[in-house]
């Protein structure tokens, strides 16, 4: 009885040292933290629109598989993202036909209260590009979307009718 005794004082004792010990340590759980995730937004090459203008050739030539054939002109499709989206890379799915001209594909930024739009990025296109490449633009600025001062689209901006985009890809992260 008394061994008994002694290890249940000894356990008792041992935990009061141990929480005595621990006492000094601050543990900290982060509450309601996010984390940055990645997304992808993507674009079809059909959801393009030409510019109807009278001096413009007539709006966008969409394939049955879901390209865009562009002739001579500008081409829009709207960018929704949510709010404080940070961008990390902007990607076009293209090819371009012609033997002298690259092709221009470019991320826009439109403030509502002024005329010129801001270029966010571009990915040229090189001529003589057969077949449907992935091409980069080197960077995005500014990089954070700003729904309340701001709206935005994609525009490409063909100089000979050349031009197929199957798509474009946008990364971004948002917490």
């Amino acid at each position: 009885m008394k061994n008994a005794l002694r290890s249940i004082t000894l356990v008792i004792v041992l935990l009061f040292a141990v929480s005595a010990i621990a006492a000094d340590k601050v543990v900290v759980i982060p509450l309601g933290g996010k984390v940055a995730t990645t997304h992808y937004y993507t674009l079809p090459g059909a959801v393009f629109v030409g510019d109807l203008t009278a001096d413009r050739t007539p709006p966008s030539l969409q394939n049955p598989d879901g390209t865009i054939g562009v002739p001579i002109g500008y081409f829009y499709a709207p960018l929704i993202l949510p709010n404080q989206a940070k961008l990390t890379e902007f990607v076009v799915y293209a090819k371009n036909g012609s033997t002298s001209v690259s092709e221009d594909v470019s991320l826009m930024r439109f403030d509502r209260l002024a005329s010129a739009p801001v270029v966010m990025a571009t990915a040229t296109i090189p001529f003589d590009t057969a077949t449907f490449q992935a091409f980069v633009a080197p960077s995005i600025s500014p990089d954070v979307i700003d729904n309340i001062d701001y709206s935005y689209a994609v525009v490409i901006h063909c100089k000979d009718g050349q031009l197929t985009v199957n798509a474009v890809r946008i990364t971004y992260t948002s917490q």
